[in-house]
């Protein structure tokens, strides 16, 4: 029987592939558990069409990352938050802070990159990388100056 695979299968092929298999072990395996379909001429298009979307989507991804990895190495941010100057701040910068005003300087969404360190907790300069899904790299400095808190009475 021909089924048009939708999941990897160890030994059968990958997504997207038209292969032929035993009746049974389609009709008791791989349909059931919808890890493949019946093999006609409309779902072979249909699936086809799905991964040319994959593959473009992976390509604008790719093309995106370059291009923040371009922008972005060399740069420096700066931060002010609350904390002893030339010490430490009360609150750590976070992940997702940095991200947002990459985001909001740059207008480059930061979604897939780890970035290290993932809190920054110092004043000062602070070498931060973003290691992309390909592992590449990007350097860029983070900058915290921290704003003393307003005595209280």
């Amino acid at each position: 029987m021909k089924v048009v695979l939708l999941k990897a299968i160890k030994g059968i092929g990958q997504p997207g592939e038209l292969v032929n298999v035993g009746d049974a072990y389609a009709r008791n395996f791989l349909l059931p558990n919808k890890v493949a379909i019946m093999a006609t001429p409309d779902q072979i298009a249909k699936v086809q069409l799905q991964l040319l979307k994959k593959t473009e989507q992976r390509a604008d991804r790719a093309a995106h990352e370059q291009r923040a990895q371009s922008i972005l190495a060399g740069v420096t941010i700066n931060f002010i938050r609350p904390g002893v100057p030339g010490k430490h701040l009360y609150v750590g910068l976070k992940t997702i802070d940095v991200a947002r005003e990459i985001e909001h300087q740059y207008h480059i969404p930061i979604e897939r990159a780890e970035m290290s360190p993932a809190v920054i907790k110092s004043t000062g300069p602070t070498t931060v990388t973003l290691t992309w899904p390909d592992r590449k790299t990007t350097t860029f400095t983070v900058v915290v100056d921290a704003e003393a808190e307003p005595t209280r009475r």
